[in-house]
């Protein structure tokens, strides 16, 4: 009788995988996608539907109407397990950023993510898988960037991040869900770091021992912000994440706000510098090569504190290289921790690429450290 019962749990729990994964992987690039676009209230006809490659979670897809342009996306739920919640910050927070843009005489539609509700009112539609779906207004005659070595466009990175902050210092961040527990809870990583290491899952351990000791060497930069307010943080402000003019280095606004949460000031700052201001990609093979670009760490503090500097006491102030440092540390973690684990979170190229990633931001990570003192001085300057 156990074992009937066992057996049929197991075919239950296999049948509803298998019914999932299809529903989830089914294409999403013809007639499903057109269908959906029926739920929301888009102005004029839909006349074509373009998929976006670039994203890592969410399904995105461009949907061109005779009068405008939409960004319908399907939102990955396995990563954010409560979406009305990613919606709920979303609006808030957008609501705030299109009351300061009106006040400064700012165009609300190219400055902001303006949501498309659906034909009921609401924020999402769910499908027949229950996967939600949800639109905004694409702002058009702009573009992104992977990554820049021209300070103009960093200063303007900078002056972009610390604008979407300044605009909400007075916003109470304890408003605002946790949509991912633990994000940037860098001693919670450490904690995550170490477990993997204590596993071995994937018997790595033995030939990474003298690497695993300089990252363990420098665990003090898991190390919490003492004495710091929550503020409303952006927590992914990568240069991906900035919408530029078309044909001109002036940045627009931040985009992709699902990871909007209460956070850490300098939190935002270290992560946004961790892109912008390296002198190579996340991943670069050759360490010979890795490093923090001066010159664009400073483009990207001046703008960032053209903007921001008055919201700023001296305390967060003091803290913001020490973000650069915790972000980074924080990556470091991550990556050696997946490689630990035997890759099960990060995709990857090859069979050595999260160590290959680790070791990139853990040299990184050293040579923000040997000018520690020179980059905290620009910023005091400032």
């Amino acid at each position: 009788m156990l074992f009937s019962w066992l057996l049929f749990l197991f075919l239950f729990a296999f049948i509803s995988r298998r019914i999932y994964n299809f529903c989830y992987m089914r294409n999403l690039t013809n007639e499903t996608v057109w269908g959906i676009t029926n739920y929301f209230s888009f102005e004029g006809k839909v006349l074509e539907i373009l998929g976006e490659h670039s994203g890592h979670i969410n399904d995105t897809f461009h949907v061109v109407t005779d009068k405008r342009r939409y960004i319908l996306q399907r939102l990955n739920h396995n990563i954010f397990k409560d979406p009305e919640a990613v919606m709920s910050n979303i609006e808030a927070v957008s609501a705030a950023l299109v009351a300061k843009i009106k006040e400064r005489g700012g165009a609300p539609e190219r400055e902001c993510l303006m949501l498309v509700n659906t034909k009921d009112g609401k924020k999402l539609h769910y499908d027949e898988c229950g996967d939600p779906w949800r639109a905004f207004v694409e702002v058009e005659d702009c573009r992104t960037l992977l990554y820049s070595e021209d300070p103009d466009i960093v200063f303007e990175d900078g002056k972009t991040l610390g604008r979407f902050e300044n605009d909400l210092k007075d916003f109470d961040a304890s408003k605002l869900k946790e949509t991912i527990p633990h994000f940037h809870d860098t001693k919670s990583r450490y904690r995550d770091f170490e477990e993997a290491k204590k596993k071995d899952a994937a018997g790595r351990l033995e030939s990474i021992k003298e690497v695993i000791a300089r990252i363990e060497s420098y665990k003090e930069y898991a190390e919490d912000y003492k004495g710091l307010e929550l503020h409303v943080t952006h927590n992914d402000p990568k240069i991906p994440n900035v919408l530029f003019e078309k044909d001109e280095k002036k940045a627009l606004c931040l985009i992709d706000f699902d990871t909007i949460m209460p956070g850490y000031v300098p939190d935002d700052v270290g992560d946004a510098l961790r892109s912008s201001a390296s002198k190579t990609d996340e991943d670069e093979p050759d360490l010979s090569k890795v490093g923090v670009n001066i010159d664009l760490f400073c483009a990207f503090m001046k703008g960032y504190l053209i903007e921001a500097n008055s919201m700023l006491d001296e305390k967060t102030k003091k803290y913001l290289v020490y973000g650069y440092l915790k972000m980074t540390y924080e990556l470091v973690l991550r990556f050696m921790g997946d490689y630990l684990n035997g890759d099960t979170y990060f995709h990857f190229a090859y069979p050595e690429h999260n160590k290959v990633r680790a070791l990139c931001q853990l040299t990184l990570f050293e040579d923000i450290l040997a000018h520690r003192d020179e980059l905290e001085e620009y910023v005091k300057n400032l």
